[in-house]
């Protein structure tokens, strides 16, 4: 979800309502955190460098803070010339499909042409809307314990713990494409 559909969502289950500045004040907090604590998933980089897929970028999050969370992990080298889709660019962001479906659009490829890899049980549900395969990772250090489930129930075709992992997935979905 986006921070302000977040704190919309709060507000809701809250008598009390948010300061006007809320989403300010939090996305600024938000964006001193990452810049201190943020830091590249392990073999992330090695993953990506091994990947012979065009890639891109699709996010919930504003543009500014995925550049900013590239740039902070090192891994803008790397990324840095992919396309980057974010929740901005559509009136609708994930779960509902719109900015997966957009991101396929632009790079003129069929969305069941397109493997995804997300954290996230909105984005897999987006990217399974939009008719493209994923798989869920779940070696951040943010999920939760039992998260590949949730990951699974929500349409991942397979789930990941570590990036080391991601070219056999990769390999195994495009044998299972051509079967």
């Amino acid at each position: 979800m986006t921070t302000a559909a977040i704190l919309s969502h709060l507000e809701g289950l809250s008598v009390h309502q948010l300061p006007p500045d809320a989403l300010l004040s939090i996305d600024a907090a938000i964006e001193r955190r990452l810049a201190v604590e943020l830091k590249a998933i392990a073999g992330i980089s090695e993953a990506i460098d091994a990947l012979d897929l065009p890639l891109a970028i699709v996010s919930n999050s504003r543009r500014e803070r995925v550049l900013a969370s590239l740039s902070h992990t090192g891994l803008n080298t790397r990324l840095g010339t992919a396309p980057l889709f974010t929740a901005e660019q559509v009136a609708r962001p994930k779960p509902a499909p719109d900015v997966y479906l957009l991101a396929a659009e632009t790079l003129a490829t069929a969305p069941a042409d397109c493997l995804v890899v997300e954290d996230s049980v909105s984005g897999t549900r987006a990217a399974c809307a939009a008719g493209m395969t994923v798989i869920g990772f779940t070696g951040a250090s943010h999920i939760a314990a039992g998260h590949a489930a949730r990951l699974r129930d929500a349409g991942a075709w397979a789930t990941l713990d570590h990036m080391a992992g991601l070219g056999e997935l990769v390999a195994r979905w495009r044998r299972w494409r051509a079967a």
